[in-house]
């Protein structure tokens, strides 16, 4: 059956109640590529969706990043700390992972950032923690990053 000057196929007119977040690789992929016409705004959602899911797995690597160098303790504190700090920065992952895909599912952030974002940033924290630990100093902590950050700003503004 064809209609003259009709372009929407029933995978087109079926496809619009689609919820990205129900989908996997597969059907966000036949989506976007079915859908190419509609605008950013309404493509947003699902091209953040498709990058989350390939973002998603990886973020396994970046927990134990984080954990690890957190796990290894040589002071009196014991691991009991670095659990804590480890759940703490678990906590902010998984918020700031929630809010970056909000942002880019509104098309506030470009869908690739929105999706990789918390990885990028909390692997280069967990490659710091990693570093800092395998050459045996101390952690950084925010009190100290504050002291030291003091320190070059006084010895910039003395010479």
């Amino acid at each position: 059956l064809t209609i003259p000057d009709w372009r929407e196929t029933p995978w087109k007119v079926l496809s619009t109640a689609q919820n990205p977040e129900y989908m996997g690789i597969p059907g966000l992929t036949t989506y976007l590529k079915s859908n190419s016409d509609l605008g950013e705004k309404t493509l947003a959602p699902f091209r953040t969706n498709w990058w989350y899911c390939w973002a998603e797995p990886m973020s396994c690597l970046v927990m134990v990043l984080i954990a690890a160098p957190l796990g290894i303790v040589y002071s009196r504190r014991g691991v009991l700390g670095g659990v804590a700090a480890s759940i703490i920065i678990f906590a902010l992952i998984y918020f700031l992972s929630g809010s970056l895909v909000a942002a880019g599912q509104a098309g506030i952030l470009p869908p690739f950032l929105a999706a990789w974002g918390t990885n990028f940033i909390f692997g280069g924290v967990g490659a710091v923690l990693l570093w800092a630990r395998a050459k045996n100093r101390e952690l950084p902590t925010p009190k100290n990053l504050l002291s030291r950050l003091r320190a070059r700003r006084a010895t910039v503004a003395g010479a």
